[in-house]
């Protein structure tokens, strides 16, 4: 298997008085087809992500690897697919599970959420898939209880979303459905999309579970930092960045990408594996960075400057070392009810003799 059973050291660039790394939080982007290319998936054992520093001298830097990749000659690509989402995980309405939802619409029955879509393209394409969930009864042969109808800046939007009743209601939690809906702005990088709720039948649960945003973006340094990824490129593209953190999918190593902001401090790395990630041969003409990919198929970036002023991590505190490799006689704990209590003991005694 390819996933660690230690905690993997990764490597970190020095700069000034900065240590930077790659860190994975707790949202991971997955890649679909359709009008929204990517949807947020987010740990629901976890709301952060968390790395041990430590400053014991028998531990080194460990070095970054370096694409070998050569510019390739392909299409260039400057522009990619910005990624933004809200969602609140408040509640679990069956008590069970791991799925949680949102905002309760059942008395504030219309709700804004904002974005702020950094680099968008002015004209460009805005993707919003919304998935709300409802639970509402009616007797007899009914299907729609609910629906759900949006607005994005004051404009209402083209679809909607009708969402059934349930059949059961001491055991059917919920209905969900998604809808998606796309739109251009123009002059402005500010999003208000607002949902309104409207029940039809008898209603017992009304909850938003997520708002996706996908848009078109420069592919630009924005703060400092941007990523991005790619779908359905080749390796001989050139991708052009300015100062901006995307992913990739599914693309090729005749692409170019080529990003606008950059300067001779700007890196871009691969972080297709997060704890693993690879610096890209760059080229540097102006304030324009341009690389290919080193390999083809699903991929994730990431560009900064190592120059910029980056959102600083909280100590959480200090850790004492777990090194269970490392122990001699590793301890075993058997929990058992007391019918197979002799058989544990069996178990215990096997593993006394053998291990």
């Amino acid at each position: 298997s390819d996933i660690p059973d230690d905690l993997p050291q990764v490597p970190v660039v020095r700069t000034g008085s900065k240590l930077l790394f790659y860190g994975q939080g707790n949202i991971k982007w997955k890649a679909q087809s359709g009008a929204v290319n990517y949807v947020q998936e987010q740990n629901p054992y976890a709301t952060a992500g968390y790395y041990f520093v430590t400053d014991d001298s028998r531990y080194s830097d460990v070095a970054i690897a370096k694409s070998s990749a050569s510019l390739g000659s392909g299409k260039v690509i400057n522009t990619v697919t910005g990624r933004e989402f809200h969602e609140e995980e408040l509640v679990n309405p069956g008590e069970t599970g791991r799925q949680l939802l949102g905002e309760d619409f059942r008395y504030t029955t219309t709700q804004p959420f904002k974005f702020t879509l950094d680099g968008l393209t002015d004209g460009g394409t805005v993707n919003v898939l919304t998935n709300f969930a409802a639970k509402t009864y009616a007797t007899g042969n009914v299907t729609t209880g609910a629906t759900v109808t949006a607005q994005y800046n004051g404009t209402r939007a083209t679809n909607s979303l009708n969402i059934n009743t349930v059949t059961d209601v001491a055991h059917e939690h919920y209905k969900y459905g998604t809808f998606v809906n796309s739109f251009t702005l123009s002059g402005t990088t500010s999003l208000t999309y607002t949902l309104s709720f409207s029940p039809i039948y008898t209603l017992y649960m009304a909850r938003l579970n997520y708002i996706t945003v996908n848009y078109q973006r420069n592919l630009a340094l924005s703060g400092g930092t941007i990523g991005w990824g790619q779908y359905s490129g080749d390796v001989s593209d050139q991708f052009q960045l300015s100062g901006i953190g995307w992913g990739q999918y599914s693309g090729d190593v005749s692409d170019q990408f080529q990003l606008s902001g950059g300067n001779a401090g700007t890196h871009v790395w691969d972080v297709t594996v997060s704890h693993q990630p690879i610096e890209m041969n760059t080229s540097l003409s102006g304030s324009t960075v341009t690389f290919s990919p080193a390999q083809s198929g699903n991929r994730e970036y990431v560009a900064f400057d190592q120059d910029a002023t980056f959102p600083t991590p909280s100590m959480v505190g200090t850790v004492k070392n777990q090194n269970i490799h490392g122990e001699a006689t590793p301890d075993m704990i058997i929990i058992s009810p007391s019918a197979y209590l002799a058989q544990a003991r069996r178990v215990a005694a096997l593993h006394e003799s053998v291990d």
